[in-house]
């Protein structure tokens, strides 16, 4: 046991202080000021509940400031605090976790809400050297893990994904390696509840069960697809119209939001050559990540890792100008095909699939850096 510990903590300690210092890198270029973290826009502030931020992002902002506003109050009905009430509120996991630690607190959110982040970028880490030393691999496939999902540009904006991300690989690793069903019931629970795409994941695992004789696995992950509906109707009948972002351009024909990026590689509305090389090199790699996932799903011989596989595949493909257009969210939100790729090339044997993980340090670091 202690030679096992031994050879896990290495890893995830790194883990912790190259993420650590992305945060602190960022925070400096702010003076250190963690109300810049939830990434309100300037139209905003001055008013409850963002009367206390000191530090704004841009005129409108990021995603960040509507879960810090739910994280003060989870449990009312929001209104024009946040950019698509109902749609943000189905994403309660990550609010109500803070909200736990912190009582609403609105100075002490500033600080709780990365932390929490930080803790699942750290638990990720954890888990992956594991399960790595496991399967006979080096633990320190762990330490690239989160680097490889990009979780570094969640921990500076108070995104969900961490908390999803991590939720997320639990599921799948839960299920690949046989786990026993209150653990998969518990991964379901948290990848739901922060953020609405992972009901394919679950979905997935609740009609594979069946079929491996994991009744209770099927049981108890039912019953999570239950609660989750119990929640979206809750909200449907509270705010009058359905709880998701619909916004035009999430989806589009397949490539199209790709080709999008790939005309406008200098920006949306003017050309950067800075910008032009950051964008060109995370779509090249995006693209080697999408080439080595449909290799690692053909040779899979688990048909819910494949077919989760072959789904963050398509979740690239057909998402549209909406996320490609910013960096923050196509470098984030594919996080399904690295995790899959992780997992896959665990299963497969060969490790060389995860080696194309590693540029996923240069995204969180361009971040930190302030440079998009």
């Amino acid at each position: 046991m202690h030679a096992v510990v031994a050879r896990l903590w290495r890893p995830v300690v790194a883990s912790a202080l190259v993420h650590l210092l992305f945060l602190v890198v960022y925070l400096a270029k702010f003076h250190g000021d963690a109300s810049v973290l939830i990434c309100a826009g300037a139209q905003r502030t001055g008013v409850p509940p963002y009367e206390y931020v000191t530090r704004t992002i841009g005129p409108s902002g990021h995603d960040g400031q509507f879960y810090y506003s739910l994280a003060r109050a989870p449990w009312r009905r929001h209104g024009l605090d946040i950019d698509v009430p109902a749609g943000r509120h189905l994403r309660i996991g990550y609010p109500v976790l803070c909200w736990l630690l912190s009582a609403g607190e609105p100075h002490l959110l500033f600080y709780v809400m990365p932390a929490v982040n930080f803790g699942a970028i750290v638990v990720l880490s954890a888990l992956g050297a594991f399960l790595a030393l496991r399967c006979g691999q080096s633990p320190w496939w762990g330490f690239v893990l989160p680097l490889g999902a990009n979780l570094g540009i969640s921990l500076l904006h108070d995104f969900t994904d961490a908390l999803s991300t991590v939720a997320v690989f639990a599921l799948l690793a839960a299920w690949v390696f046989d786990a026993r069903w209150p653990w998969i019931a518990l991964a379901a629970l948290l990848a739901l509840f922060s953020r609405e795409q992972n009901l394919a994941m679950v979905g997935l695992i609740a009609l594979a069960a069946p079929f491996r004789g994991r009744l209770r696995t099927a049981g108890a992950v039912t019953a999570i697809l239950a609660l989750w509906a119990g929640w979206v109707m809750l909200l449907r009948l509270s705010y009058g119209y359905w709880p998701f972002l619909t916004d035009s351009g999430q989806v589009e024909m397949p490539f199209a939001g790709m080709w999008y990026r790939w005309r406008h590689l200098g920006g949306n509305w003017g050309f950067s050559r800075r910008l032009a090389i950051i964008h060109a090199a995370s779509m090249v790699h995006l693209l080697l990540l999408l080439i080595v996932a449909m290799w690692i799903a053909w040779r899979q011989h688990n048909r819910v890792l494949a077919l989760a596989t072959l789904g963050s595949v398509a979740l690239a493909i057909l998402a549209g100008h909406n996320i490609y257009m910013d960096f923050w969210s196509y470098t984030r939100v594919f996080a399904w095909v690295p995790l899959c790729i992780w997992l896959g090339c665990l299963q497969t044997g060969p490790t060389w699939g995860l080696h194309c993980l590693w540029p996923g340090f240069l995204w969180s670091g361009v971040a930190a850096l302030n440079y998009v």
